[in-house]
């Protein structure tokens, strides 16, 4: 059975794939801005940032591969 997380990536990934490249780029830097934000105020970040900034970053490389 998969973890929260693991369905929550799924839709996800769903989701990314049908961004631009433009809304990609915008989301990964305010993804950004969210991870430097934990950092500062709780050390830590959360996985479920950390798994957007993943997918984003992932999502950006196919498509500007393709271009």
């Amino acid at each position: 059975m998969a973890s929260s997380l693991d369905q929550e990536r799924i839709e996800f990934e769903s989701h990314a794939g049908q961004m631009s490249l433009e809304q990609l780029t915008e989301s990964l830097k305010a993804n950004e801005k969210l991870i430097q934000l934990f950092e500062l105020q709780k050390g830590a970040i959360p996985q479920v940032l950390e798994m957007m900034q993943t997918v984003l970053k992932q999502e950006l490389e196919k498509k500007q591969s393709l271009n």
